[in-house]
């Protein structure tokens, strides 16, 4: 997918790779992703309320997952602190960071 690389906002990860999200409710958070991301990942938004996840890079730019997250995830996300985010390769890992991850204030 196109796109201009000046804009603060870059199309949804899935629909620039192949993207999973992974959670469990003791707090462990992941997204698996299968090409290198545009840039430094600094940090993860998760909004309970529209389910969406969102990554904020070193550069200023934010990128909206571009997956469903269904509300079972809330509980476990919100005991996360950190997101580790790995790029997988031919099934090995290549690259892997952790990052916080900030959960806003539901309005429910």
């Amino acid at each position: 997918m196109d796109y201009a690389p000046d804009l603060p906002v870059l199309p949804p990860l899935a629909s620039c790779m192949k993207v999973d999200f992974l959670w469990d409710d003791k707090g462990g958070a992941w997204i698996l992703h299968d090409k290198p991301l545009s840039d430094i990942l600094k940090w993860v938004d998760y909004d309970p309320d529209s389910g969406r996840v969102t990554l904020n890079t070193a550069q200023g730019k934010t990128q909206d997952l571009g997956l469903p997250v269904p509300a079972a995830a809330a509980k476990g996300l919100k005991k996360a602190g950190k997101i580790t985010v790995m790029l997988i390769k031919e099934g090995k890992v290549k690259d892997l960071t952790m990052v916080p991850i900030n959960i806003a204030a539901s309005l429910a």
